[in-house]
């Protein structure tokens, strides 16, 4: 029984000493480019989006507002450079 303690105890001792899971989180702004002159007027809308990365899940939430048609489609993308 006592042997049966000592093991209990120092798997909680071992299980507390870990490091408690990081998180990061990501947020940007979200505004239009305009990519000629022909297309400034229709490029319309601002937003914002928010990525949380905990372990190996990517958690991504936005909102949009202002822009002339509903949102059909969304990306991510992943770069070839990291920083």
């Amino acid at each position: 029984m006592k042997r049966c303690l000592i093991a209990v105890f120092a798997v909680l001792g071992l299980v507390s000493a870990l490091p408690a899971q990081t998180q990061e989180t990501f947020k940007a702004r979200l505004s239009p480019v305009a990519v000629d002159v022909q297309l400034v007027s229709v490029i319309t809308g601002h937003g914002a989006v928010s990525a949380v990365l905990a372990a190996s899940k990517l958690t991504v939430t936005g909102t949009f507002d202002g822009m002339h048609t509903p949102a059909t489609v969304a990306h991510l993308h992943l770069s070839k450079a990291t920083g």
